[in-house]
């Protein structure tokens, strides 16, 4: 179990979706995958000491995860709507990641997709939520107000 000042830290997937549910974006958090990026880690890092980001995982293909929670207890992938709406070899890698990902998170994988309200609706991230959830992952669609 991680330590963190010497106290155990155990982290919750609840926990962390619960907190990613409250979070109100800006629309300059979603003008970038790595913006939307800076913004979740400065956000999470206020709750939960153990956070890591670009965390390498241990496979050879040099993958790594954009959030690491508590060296490997959870991790999040980030996305932005508008890539995955417009592109779909970006759907097909964002799963594909996922798929990877697993080996190393086994139950607590997130994938946190930002976005515009209008977009959370479209189809084409229907289908990124459906198959993210058929590989084992938790999908959190984060609105820009």
């Amino acid at each position: 179990m991680p330590k963190f000042l010497g106290f155990n830290v155990n982290y919750n997937r609840t926990d962390v979706v619960d907190f990613l549910n409250k979070i109100e974006l800006s629309k300059k958090a979603i003008t970038s995958e790595k913006e939307l990026e800076n913004f979740l880690f400065k956000k999470l890092s206020e709750k939960f000491p153990k956070i890591d980001r670009q965390k390498g995982l241990d496979s050879s293909n040099g993958m790594k995860i954009d959030i690491d929670l508590g060296h490997g207890e959870i991790g999040i992938e980030i996305k932005l709507a508008e890539q995955l709406v417009g592109s779909a070899s970006k759907r097909k890698e964002a799963i594909g990641q996922l798929v990877q990902y697993r080996k190393t998170y086994e139950t607590d994988l997130i994938l946190v997709v930002g976005g515009k309200k209008t977009e959370e609706l479209s189809p084409l991230l229907r289908e990124v939520q459906e198959n993210t959830k058929s590989v084992g992952a938790r999908y959190i669609f984060l609105s820009a107000k």
